[in-house]
């Protein structure tokens, strides 16, 4: 380091070393910064620089939680394609022909309205016609088939025992009670029918067995059953290949089963075909490849198949939460919190946006709204990823913990610990507490079990980098915050921390390159500037120091180091008046900035002396 500069710390003391790297170095937000012990100790607990712990939003995870199967509906027999004309009068008019005794009206009728999807009217109707005729079993078949499409399972259910107990080789009503109980629940039932439809194989009507095959695949997929339902999935398409329904159940189950790629080729064919959606709608196949492109850490066509999706449904509240999780991947975090707040309005409980909203909270500094939204997660639905109220708990901690309510936090992360053990960011998040704490050696600990838990976790590598920094061991540090790098870490506060270890390891050529590298992904940065210019003096490369410097002013135009920086650099380069600017400038912003102090009393006497004979 030039030593002038050196010359100028010494004379200031314990200070000095202070200054060299809290106003020389500055990297940015508390776990992804470095501050000395001499720093952290001159601060009052609560009042400590409002700077997040790195976090592992949810985004950053490639799996998406599990929403479950009941998010893709049951599928219910499709009209028939061609129905009686019935005789006038007009169906609205029906209420009016109670005495009408013509059986094949009210069938008729029934059927009409079934066909319009008016159930409750169809209903009536088929209930009129079996009154004239209880012994004729098609209309029981339709009544069953309306019992159905109201999700009146139960009822369905009996009517189809009424037909079964006359003719119990009936491939038709054993689909549809097949149907009925696996809504219920009664899987083993449902498994029984539906096998005993596909082994008598006759009275099929209006459906096939493809249907039944989909049904089993169904029962299978509500157990859990993945593997065992794309197989049974698999017949049904052998038999109705072009049904996008069952294709995007397919999808799904690869989904869950951790097959992107087949997952993704799936649903595509389903919008491809575009052909026999049952219940569900496109926008859930553009839904489930999303999912899948999460998995494969693919954010932006995730981003875009979400887009598709909300396209035609804006009003699935999973959809806006899948949306908020690949936007905070993309960094897009304002667009994120707007996607989370979206999902909120539609669900106000839904734990799972409460969390991943508190987390974003979190990482963009806003502790006490993160505070509410994780109180509120844990208070809500208790639909929440793979870690379960785990997270809520440890970004709660997270919150708490930036706000200097260090025992609170401890308490609320310890309990994320408890209810799961192996939860590598409540391991993480234990480190950030501890560090606040100033237990750097505990800290160093627990970022090691993160770490064993999930050696991929990039923010652990960073936090032990941070960490390691803390204890003033910089190689160490820096062999960290490569790994963070190695693992697909790539933030403006990794690149400008590390230029911090890398400055005091004396690499300053490295540090400017790191510096850099943080300005690159963020040119509004200020401590990537900050960190440049201070390392580009340590090179004596004033020229380039004066343009970091310049920017960081630019950024931070209140920051009275960074013009005091910028007067030395002017200074070295001969500037002498616009150096007494910036030095002005610095003391006008704080008038007991002791390097503008230092700097003015040499240039005063270089002044002076150049006066004197």
């Amino acid at each position: 380091m030039n030593g002038a500069l050196v010359g100028i710390l010494a004379k200031l003391g314990s200070f000095g070393s202070v200054i060299l790297t809290a106003l020389l170095l500055m990297s940015g937000r508390a776990i992804a910064t470095y501050t000395t012990l001499a720093q952290i100790r001159q601060l009052p607990r609560l009042n400590r620089p409002s700077i997040p712990p790195v976090n592992l939003p949810q985004a950053r995870n490639p799996i998406f939680p599990n929403h479950g199967s009941d998010t893709l509906s049951m599928s219910v027999p499709e009209p028939l394609q061609s129905l009686p004309t019935p005789p006038s009068p007009e169906p609205g008019n029906s209420d009016s022909l109670e005495g009408l005794e013509d059986f094949d009206y009210w069938v008729n009728l029934c059927r009409l309205l079934v066909d319009r999807q008016e159930y409750q009217k169809a209903l009536s109707a088929c209930d009129r016609a079996i009154i004239l005729k209880p012994k004729a079993l098609e209309i029981w078949v339709e009544r069953t088939r309306i019992l159905l499409a109201i999700q009146q399972y139960t009822q369905a259910i009996a009517s189809a025992d009424r037909i079964l107990e006359r003719e119990s080789k009936y491939s038709r009503v054993l689909a549809y009670r097949c149907t009925a109980l696996s809504a219920l629940g009664r899987y083993q039932e449902a498994m029984k029918d539906c096998d005993q439809a596909l082994e008598i194989d006759r009275r099929w009507h209006e459906i096939t067995p493809a249907l039944v095959w989909f049904q089993k695949g169904l029962i299978h997929q509500r157990q859990g059953q993945y593997q065992a339902a794309l197989d049974t999935y698999q017949q049904a398409l052998q038999l109705q290949p072009n049904n996008s329904q069952t294709l995007v159940h397919q999808c799904y189950c690869f989904h869950q089963l951790d097959q992107p790629y087949k997952a993704i080729a799936s649903c595509e064919r389903a919008l491809e075909i575009d052909n026999n959606w049952g219940e569900i709608s496109p926008d859930i196949a553009w839904k489930y490849q999303g999912f899948a492109y999460l998995n494969l850490a693919d954010y932006e066509q995730a981003k875009t198949s979400f887009q598709r999706a909300l396209s035609l449904n804006q009003e699935d509240p999973t959809l806006w939460a899948a949306m908020g999780f690949a936007l905070t991947s993309l960094n897009r975090l304002s667009e994120a919190l707007n996607a989370y707040e979206q999902a909120i309005r539609l669900r106000s409980d839904y734990s799972f946006a409460l969390v991943n909203q508190c987390q974003l909270l979190n990482d963009l500094g806003e502790y006490q709204a993160a505070q509410k939204a994780c109180g509120a997660a844990l208070e809500g639905d208790g639909f929440w990823d793979q870690w379960g109220p785990a997270t809520a708990w440890s970004q709660l901690g997270v919150a708490l913990a930036a706000q200097g309510e260090l025992q609170a936090a401890t308490v609320a992360n310890n309990t994320a610990i408890e209810l799961q053990p192996d939860y590598p960011q409540a391991w993480n998040n234990a480190a950030v507490i501890l560090w606040y704490q100033e237990d750097y050696l505990a800290a160093l600990e627990s970022v090691a079990r993160a770490i064993e838990l999930d050696p991929n976790l990039a923010q652990a590598w960073q936090n032990r980098g941070r960490i390691l920094a803390s204890l003033k061991r910089f190689e160490e540090a820096i062999a960290a915050y490569n790994m963070a790098v190695e693992k697909g870490r790539n933030n403006p506060e990794l690149w400008s921390s590390r230029s911090v270890a890398l400055w005091e390891a004396q690499q300053y050529a490295e540090a400017v390159i790191s510096a850099k590298e943080a300005v690159i992904l963020n040119p509004d940065f200020f401590q990537g500037w900050y960190n440049m210019g201070t390392a580009l003096i340590a090179l004596e490369n004033y020229q380039d120091a004066l343009f970091a410097y310049q920017q960081a002013t630019r950024i931070q135009p209140e920051n009275a180091n960074a013009w005091a920086l910028r007067g030395y650099a002017l200074q070295q380069l001969g500037e002498l008046q616009a150096a007494k600017d910036a030095i002005a400038t610095a003391l006008n912003l704080n008038p007991n900035q002791p390097i503008a102090r230092q700097l003015q009393v040499k240039l005063e006497t270089n002044q002076q002396q150049q006066l004197d004979p």
